[in-house]
């Protein structure tokens, strides 16, 4: 008996590793996510900021002008935030106005990403 307990010395050793690389692997799995929501609740109030300096021009009677202006305000307003530690970047595509065939749009939706596409990727 006394000889299977001195045989199994190093096996506490070993099973104190294995936990350790496991407990390691959920911490950094929780900092990444956390990371992440991080980022898009940055993205967010980017993309809140945007549409409303956006709206604000909404108001104007000439489709073509509130929508250039409103545009124009809300790229500003993206590029004012950061995300990820970078200044977030929004086009002309990321800006939508609703309803999209009215004469006077009442509505305007920005989104705000960050992929590999646009060569900004979290």
């Amino acid at each position: 008996m006394l000889r299977s307990l001195s045989d199994s010395k190093g096996a506490v050793a070993v099973l104190a590793a294995i936990s350790i690389a496991v407990l390691m692997s959920f911490v950094a799995l929780g900092t990444d996510i956390g990371y992440i929501y991080t980022v898009r609740n940055h993205l967010q109030n980017a993309a809140d900021s945007s549409a409303m300096a956006g709206a604000a021009y909404l108001y104007l009677s000439d489709r073509t002008q509130a929508v250039t202006q409103a545009t124009a305000a809300a790229i500003d307003y993206a590029s004012k935030n950061k995300a990820a530690n970078a200044p977030v970047v929004i086009t002309s595509q990321d800006i939508e106005f609703l309803p999209a065939e009215s004469e006077h749009p009442i509505q305007i939706k920005v989104t705000a990403r960050r992929t590999n596409a646009t060569n900004n990727p979290v």
